[in-house]
């Protein structure tokens, strides 16, 4: 993948691309942002939820709004930008129709999920950008990969108990997990990254770094 995507096109080399990516991730833990993540496992919502199950991205807006609107200040207003994404569902039913539908549903009526939780500072209108012309949709898609991958070599072991034990984590996840919103204990799970349907809760915190290892 990188020969292909990156050296080759582009004309560089190893020691190149591994500083450049080494920059941007400094970049990104330094930059005044907070970060947000929703995994939608898709068969424990069949198993929980059968035929009446949402669509991944409907239920992945879902909770990321649920956190966004308690993570800003009292008073605050938020503003959601989406990539520019296309295709449609099973039901033949676009993407970005189904995402501004349920947002206006938000903005409207609120979340039957968290029927108390107020969604007011959320803004009307939910807004379609191109990846390329937005830094931090670019930054928002490798958090999600990182996320992503996260989950993919270690999911397994986030909704097991070992309070012990350190959760084993993706190098370039690790990185950027102090970004994630978080509880006052440092606590992510159920915070910045939230996993839905969540099957058994365990309240993985952030270590201080002196006694991370």
């Amino acid at each position: 993948e990188r020969q292909k995507r990156y050296i080759e096109p582009l004309g560089l080399n190893d020691a190149t691309l591994d500083k450049f990516v080494d920059d941007y991730y400094t970049l990104l833990t330094a930059a005044p942002l907070r970060l947000l993540s929703a995994v939608v496992d898709k068969l424990h919502m069949q198993e929980r939820y059968g035929t009446s199950a949402w669509y991944a991205p409907t239920a992945a807006f879902e909770v990321l709004m649920q956190r966004a609107v308690q993570a800003v200040g009292e008073g605050d207003q938020l503003a959601v930008t989406v990539d520019n994404i296309s295709g449609k569902t099973p039901k033949n039913r676009e993407y970005q129709a189904l995402l501004s539908a349920h947002h206006e549903r938000l903005t409207s009526r609120g979340s039957h999920l968290q029927p108390n939780l107020s969604f007011a500072p959320l803004s009307r209108k939910l807004r379609f950008k191109d990846s390329k012309a937005s830094d931090l949709i670019q930054s928002a898609d490798l958090v999600a990969y990182n996320v992503h991958r996260q989950f993919r070599d270690h999911g397994a072991d986030w909704e097991v108990a070992t309070p012990t034990r350190l959760l084993e984590t993706y190098e370039y996840f690790k990185r950027i997990a102090p970004k994630f919103y978080q509880g006052r204990d440092g606590r992510i799970q159920g915070y910045g990254v939230v996993k839905f349907p969540l099957i058994q809760r365990v309240p993985w915190r952030l270590m201080p770094p002196k006694a991370e290892r």
